[in-house]
């Protein structure tokens, strides 16, 4: 028979967290560290909120670039691009048939996203 998981059942005087922090051990602590130790420490880290901000705001203009970006090159390349389309649209061997219209698309796109 398999035994079911139960939770652990403390009594109530283990139930209370108990607070070993220490506001005067923490003072005298900083107090024997030199000041301008203190303030440099200070000065010199990056929060990680800070850094998975900045990462955040990095990720959605990246986003917003590539969005820009692929709306520029189907303009410059609209023509091949629709070409490419209307052969492929209902046919079953797609790649035999367009491949020379899919070749002469992809090379227009490259030829536009590599001056960028």
């Amino acid at each position: 028979m398999r035994k079911i998981w139960t939770p652990i059942r403390r009594p109530e005087d283990q139930k209370e967290i108990k607070n070993n922090y220490d506001d005067e051990k923490k003072e005298n602590f900083e107090k024997s560290l030199p000041k301008d130790f203190i303030e440099n420490n200070r000065n010199n880290r990056i929060p990680y909120f800070e850094i998975k901000e900045s990462t955040l705001v990095e990720q959605k203009e990246k986003k917003e670039v590539q969005k820009i970006l692929a709306l520029e090159l189907r303009d410059k390349c609209r023509a091949e691009i629709d070409e490419y389309v209307e052969c492929s649209v209902g046919r079953l061997w797609t790649i035999l048939k367009c491949k020379d219209l899919m070749i002469k698309m992809r090379k227009c796109l490259e030829k536009y996203e590599n001056l960028e």
